[in-house]
């Protein structure tokens, strides 16, 4: 007769499954915060997704392994934090797709999608000198096509992502960034985005 063994553990008992217990006291702590502040009591929000990822990578190195639970909750506190990171006001905006070709009477330009993509062509119209445009994109794309080498100086970054020149990346992770200089009475691109993807094309 075959014996099977006993599970491993104390005395023969289950081992705990840390996953979705950790997972668990980790929206039991976000369930009391939001009590708290229903009371009255200040919350500090924006830290708390960094110190439930904190925990998250505790945790890891005490288990030596990863387990299902844990690395869902891992990956929806990182996407939390850094959201949380981000300057929201700076963001806000409406969401899905929005194409810009300003004409020479309508700089400066201001526009600002909160999710979606955000679409700019400097080539089609003549550009003022010494204009000045703000773009951003909260979370999704923005791209960005000037004339090339034409007088046009361009900042970008990126809170969390990508950014691609010409269809090449020049930088990527958290804080990219890149800038084009111009000579003489250029015009100024100030283009953000908080999650997601900066795209300049030369054309």
């Amino acid at each position: 007769m075959t014996t099977v063994p006993a599970p491993a553990g104390l005395g023969g008992r289950t081992a705990p499954r840390w996953g979705p217990l950790i997972a668990g006291l980790l929206v039991v702590a976000a369930g009391v915060a939001w009590l708290l502040d229903g009371l009255g009591v200040p919350v500090p929000w924006r830290v708390l997704p960094a110190v439930g990822l904190l925990a998250v990578g505790l945790a890891v190195l005490v288990l030596r392994r990863v387990p299902g639970a844990l690395a869902a909750a891992g990956v929806l506190l990182l996407i939390a934090a850094i959201l949380a990171a981000l300057p929201v006001r700076r963001y806000a905006g409406p969401v899905g797709q929005r194409s810009v070709a300003p004409a020479a009477t309508e700089w400066p330009v201001h526009t600002v999608v909160g999710i979606g993509e955000l679409r700019v062509d400097l080539t089609e119209r003549a550009l003022p000198a010494g204009g000045r445009m703000e773009v951003a994109v909260g979370i999704g794309k923005l791209s960005l096509t000037v004339p090339a080498g034409g007088p046009v100086r361009v900042v970008s970054a990126v809170g969390s992502g990508d950014i691609e020149v010409d269809g090449r990346s020049v930088d990527n992770g958290i804080d990219a960034g890149w800038t084009q200089a111009g000579a003489g009475p250029a015009v100024d691109i100030d283009a953000r985005v908080g999650l997601g993807l900066i795209e300049v094309w030369h054309e």
